[in-house]
């Protein structure tokens, strides 16, 4: 099954963190940066797959990736949108199908 993207949250302990710069490195998908102090910045959170990168290689465990339950629930929601709408058509259609051979066309 494909990650869903946009729903983690990341969080950085920025008391924990010694500024190595590792968790941006491996982002595989730039969600992170480095500010001017030098200090890892969450930039592109809508991009995160919640693939831990940069969770497992932190040295200092000062970085944590979670599923975003608010977000993950909005998704579901999304997700069966396009079935019930699938489902709508199909019964008009078939509803329409049915009172024109009523008609005897």
């Amino acid at each position: 099954m494909p990650k869903k993207v946009g729903i983690y949250r990341i969080e950085i302990y920025e008391a924990w963190c010694k500024r190595c710069g590792i968790c941006v490195e491996f982002c595989p998908e730039d969600v992170l940066a480095m500010d001017s102090d030098r200090r890892p910045q969450v930039i592109r959170p809508e991009k995160c797959t919640g693939c831990g990168w940069c969770e497992i290689r932190c040295p200092d465990f000062a970085i944590s990736v979670r599923v975003d339950k608010d977000k993950e629930s909005l998704l579901k929601v999304e997700e069966k949108r396009p079935a019930e709408k699938k489902e709508k058509i199909a019964k008009e259609a078939s509803t329409a199908g049915s009172s024109v051979n009523d008609k005897g066309n």
